[in-house]
C-alpha cells in the first residue's frame, strides 16, 4: 500500500507540475496547435482545388519564412507588419480590394491561407519572391 501512495503521490505531483508548465506557456502550447491545424488546412486547400503536393510544399515553405507560421502576437493581435497580414503576410495596399470581392478576411488564419493560395495560382511566387524569396527558394527550387 505504501508503494501505490508513493506513486499516487509522484504522479499527483508531476502532473500539477505539468499543468503549471502548461498554464505559463499557454500562448505557445496554443500556437503550437493552431500552427498544426494551419498546415493541414493548407494541405487539404492545395489538395481540394486541384494543385499538387509540391504545390503544397512551396506555400508551406513560403508561410514558414513570411511568418514563421504565427497569425497572432503574444498580446492575441493578428500580426500586421508594413500593411502585410497574418501567416502568407498578404498585403493589403496591393490585394485589399480582391480579397474583399472574393469575401476573404486575411485577418482569419484559414481565409488568409485561402488567399494566399489563390495568389500562388494567379501569380504563381511573384507575391513573395522579392521579400522572401531569399528564405524560401533554395528549399523549393527542386520543386520548381
Amino acid at each position: 500500500m505504501v508503494a501505490v501512495s508513493a506513486i499516487y503521490i509522484w504522479t499527483t505531483a508531476h502532473v500539477r507540475d505539468e499543468l503549471k508548465a502548461i498554464s505559463q506557456n499557454r500562448t505557445e502550447l496554443r500556437a503550437f496547435a493552431d500552427t498544426d491545424r494551419w498546415r493541414v488546412y493548407l494541405y487539404e486547400e492545395t489538395l481540394r482545388r486541384g494543385l499538387t503536393y509540391s504545390d503544397f510544399r512551396i506555400l508551406r515553405e513560403v508561410v514558414q519564412c513570411e511568418s514563421s507560421w504565427r497569425q497572432y502576437r503574444s498580446d492575441g493581435q493578428v500580426i500586421v507588419s508594413s500593411g502585410n497580414i497574418g501567416l502568407a503576410q498578404i498585403n493589403r495596399f496591393a490585394h485589399e480590394a480582391v480579397y474583399q470581392s472574393m469575401r476573404l478576411d486575411p485577418e482569419i488564419p484559414e481565409e488568409n491561407l485561402s488567399f494566399a493560395i489563390y495568389l500562388y495560382e494567379r501569380d504563381g511566387l511573384a507575391p513573395w519572391r522579392l521579400w522572401s524569396g531569399w528564405c524560401w527558394l533554395p528549399k523549393v527550387e527542386k520543386f520548381l
